[in-house]
C-alpha cells in the first residue's frame, strides 16, 4: 500500500529521488569517453560522418613547418617521432582529449564537460581546445543519440527509483 504524504513533503521526496536517480556522474563519464571515441576515429560528433581529410594547403603548411624547425600556426609544436604532415593523428589534441573532466551540478541537473591542466608543450588545454574549435572541428558537442540514451537511461533510472520508494 503506498504511504499518504502532504504535497510539500511528496515533493522534496520526488525531487530527491530525481537527484539520486539522474546520476550526473555516470552521465558525465559516458560523454567523455564518447567525444574521445569519435574523435579518435576522426568522426564528427554533430554528423557521426568521418571528418574530411586535411587540405592540401593545410598539408603544405605542415610540410613548411618541418623544414622551419618544427611549429606553424599560432600554437602547434611537433614532436617528430609522431608526426606526419600528411595526417591528423592527434599529436595536437590527444593531451587535450585525455584531459577532459564531467563537471556535474546538481542544482541546475547538468553536466558540462572541460578540457583543463597544462600540456607538456606550455600551453593550457582550454587554449587548444578553443583553437580547434575555432579552425571548425567541434567536438564538445553531444550527438542526438547520446541525447536520447541518456534520456532513455534516466528514465529507467527514475522508474526503478520511483518503484523503489513506493511512492
Amino acid at each position: 500500500m503506498s504511504k499518504v504524504y502532504g504535497v510539500g513533503k511528496l515533493r522534496v521526496n520526488v525531487e530527491k529521488i530525481f537527484d539520486d536517480a539522474i546520476g550526473l556522474d555516470e552521465i558525465g563519464e559516458f560523454l567523455i569517453k564518447r567525444i574521445q571515441t569519435f574523435t579518435r576515429a576522426g568522426k564528427s560528433l554533430e554528423t557521426g560522418l568521418k571528418l574530411k581529410k586535411l587540405s592540401e594547403a593545410y598539408i603544405k603548411q605542415r610540410h613548411r613547418a618541418v623544414l622551419n624547425g618544427g611549429t606553424f600556426g599560432q600554437y602547434i609544436k611537433y614532436d617528430e617521432e609522431f608526426f606526419d604532415p600528411d595526417f591528423s593523428n592527434l599529436t595536437f589534441t590527444g593531451q587535450m582529449l585525455a584531459s577532459l573532466i564531467a563537471i556535474p551540478n546538481k542544482r541546475e541537473r547538468r553536466v558540462t564537460i572541460v578540457p583543463h591542466g597544462d600540456r607538456d608543450d606550455g600551453l593550457t588545454n582550454k587554449k587548444v581546445a578553443e583553437y580547434v574549435d575555432k579552425g571548425g572541428r567541434r567536438f564538445l558537442v553531444v550527438d542526438q543519440k547520446a541525447q536520447d540514451r541518456i534520456k532513455r537511461d534516466i528514465i529507467k533510472r527514475l522508474r526503478l527509483a520511483l518503484r523503489k520508494s513506493r511512492l
